[in-house]
């Protein structure tokens, strides 16, 4: 029966306590304690491995001086690009950015540059051409 038990005396018993111990106290010591997440995030190695000569900047922080007073934001609904817009809508882009009346007076250019074309038989205004370059969007007005 002695075989199956193992006996550890108290001195032995005790020795290990105060290795274990020191052990965890040295591993409190050399670890860095953190406070808080931004601490821990600061800690962190770089993410992304730059070359040498690549120099990583904070965040918000641009390498030449930005004049805030300056900077507006763009208003994207006056992009004749978005798929969105009508004519109703180019129309006011145009005179808002442009002045009062440029819609009018560029659609009625547009308008007489393809009577002219169409009369004096100029390659880029005859049918066929036209009608592979306006069939796409019929809607839109062309400028």
């Amino acid at each position: 029966m002695l075989g199956f038990h193992s006996t550890v005396s108290r001195r032995d018993f005790m020795k290990g306590l105060g290795l274990i111990g020191s052990g965890l106290g040295a591993t409190a010591v050399i670890a860095p304690v953190f406070h808080d997440i931004d601490e821990l995030v600061s800690a962190a190695p770089m993410v992304h491995k730059w070359p040498w000569w690549v120099k990583e900047n904070e965040i918000n922080n641009p390498t030449v001086e930005i004049d805030w007073g300056k900077a507006s934001r763009f208003d994207s609904r006056h992009m004749q690009q978005c798929s969105w817009q009508g004519v109703k809508e180019i129309e006011a882009a145009m005179n808002l950015r442009d002045g009062p009346g440029t819609f009018a007076k560029l659609t009625k250019d547009a308008a007489d540059r393809k009577q002219k074309g169409l009369v004096s038989g100029d390659p880029w205004y005859d049918i066929r051409n036209k009608a592979l370059t306006g069939g796409d969007i019929p809607s839109q007005p062309e400028l």
